[in-house]
């Protein structure tokens, strides 16, 4: 022990310093419009001893959710904050790890998608989609034009079919006849727009 103080008083330190590997070195996020996107990534030591560091991000959208670690293998968490952004913006930006095994950068890129609808045919995010979805499953289809998500889908279509549609579900709502109804759905999936 009297050894060990006397190598401390001299300033001789044995630390050893870990060797920190990131299974992951670039993550892409997909993020809906106006949606916080949630994720993590690891790093680990393959040497001895832990891993003590702090990580932090280049963009005031993206927020990790505890900057400070400590462990052999530690799991950042972190949240991209989409809310503002119009689809098809694209943010590239990096994460700064600072640890006693050095400074790493793992580099990022988030990019801004359409609404959609998952259905059993695929992702409805437009007109195209939509109509190939009548085609396989006119039943789905019917569902969900008249659901609200149907609106959000149609909302970055040219005003001009965003209008006949706000016309059509008016003109819908107004008739009482079900067989009238869906003869009218079939008429607005065989109308090219």
């Amino acid at each position: 022990m009297k050894t060990k103080i006397e190598h401390l008083s001299k300033g001789e330190f044995q630390i050893p310093n870990p060797e920190v590997v990131f299974p992951e070195t670039r993550i892409i996020m997909r993020v809906g419009e106006g949606e916080i996107y949630t994720g993590s990534f690891s790093l680990q030591n393959q040497g001895e001893g832990t891993v003590l560091g702090l990580a932090y991000s280049s963009s005031f959208r993206m927020r990790c959710e505890d900057s400070g670690f400590d462990g052999s293998f530690v799991n950042i968490r972190y949240k991209y904050d989409g809310t503002g952004l119009i689809p098809g913006h694209v943010e590239h930006g990096k994460f700064t790890i600072v640890c006693n095994g050095g400074e790493f950068d793992i580099a990022f890129t988030a990019i801004i998608e359409k609404p959609f609808v998952m259905t059993s045919g695929g992702k409805v995010d437009g007109l195209d989609s939509f109509k190939k979805l009548a085609f396989r499953d006119p039943k789905e289809a019917e569902k969900l034009f008249r659901s609200r998500d149907f609106y959000t889908i149609l909302k970055y279509e040219e005003p001009r079919i965003l209008a006949l549609y706000e016309n059509l579900r008016k003109w819908e709502l107004d008739m009482q006849a079900p067989r009238k109804q869906k003869s009218y759905f079939v008429l607005v999936i065989s109308t090219p727009f």
